[in-house]
């Protein structure tokens, strides 16, 4: 088992002696998307913000189907120690390839961050990739609430992946495509079991050509989902 475990520190605001973490923490925390391959590689960090030792419980999430009762490892974490997991889904749970999503319990409140990235890349001279902050379970777009999410798009130099994880009762999202003016170009409906993580690559719901400045706009209308996109360079592959 290779993780490591290091002290953080937290600046209180205004000589306030309180912790105030960057990302929220919760005691329940949802990570949208993970990945293992011969070129991904995920590395997992949980930091506790508070001043007691919490357990942790992390759950993989298999991509495109339920999760009612996935593979679980747990951790101990000590006060203001962050728990780094590298290459997690290889060192952790044993798996050369893998698709889906991080689930994260604690008897405490933490915070979490999870950084996908890929080989040497040569036009940029170093790896790269982009991180997926985990977000409380409390906070994913539930039943009648909507979330937006900007800038995407689908050209020559760029694409888009759309990530979805659903919450303990599922979800059912109704996903449309806005150009800049608010007009809809497409529309899709997607309905995710229990815990069930989703994908949709290169904007594959959509049935449009080519564009840029996008905006999704995802209303929920039964269960919860966490739901963001990634914008891709199709030159340097790099995501945001």
């Amino acid at each position: 088992m290779k993780h490591r475990l290091i002290t953080t520190l937290f600046v209180g605001l205004l000589a306030v002696a309180v912790s105030v973490p960057a990302i929220t923490p919760s005691e329940d925390l949802l990570i949208a998307g993970a990945a293992r391959s011969n070129r991904w590689r995920s590395d997992l960090y949980i930091n506790n913000p508070g001043q007691t030792r919490v357990e942790v419980d992390v759950m993989w999430l298999i991509r495109d189907q339920a999760n009612p009762s996935p593979t679980t490892k747990s951790y101990f974490v000590d006060a203001e120690e962050t728990l780094i997991l590298t290459d997690v889904l290889l060192t952790e749970f044993g798996m050369n390839k893998g698709e889906g999503a991080f689930r994260i319990t604690a008897d405490g409140e933490v915070t979490a961050n999870l950084i996908v990235y890929a080989g040497f890349n040569d036009s940029v001279g170093g790896t790269f990739g982009s991180g997926f902050e985990a977000i409380p379970a409390s906070a994913a777009t539930a039943k009648g609430q909507t979330t937006f999410v900007m800038g995407l798009a689908n050209a020559d130099t760029f694409y888009t992946n759309v990530f979805a994880l659903a919450g303990a009762n599922g979800v059912t999202m109704e996903l449309d495509l806005l150009d800049e003016d608010g007009t809809v170009l497409d529309t899709a409906t997607e309905t995710l079991e229990a815990y069930e993580p989703w994908l949709s690559y290169k904007t594959d719901i959509w049935d449009v050509g080519a564009f840029s400045e996008g905006t999704l706009r995802a209303k929920v209308t039964d269960g919860s989902a966490a739901i963001l996109g990634s914008v891709v360079d199709s030159r340097s592959q790099d995501p945001t």
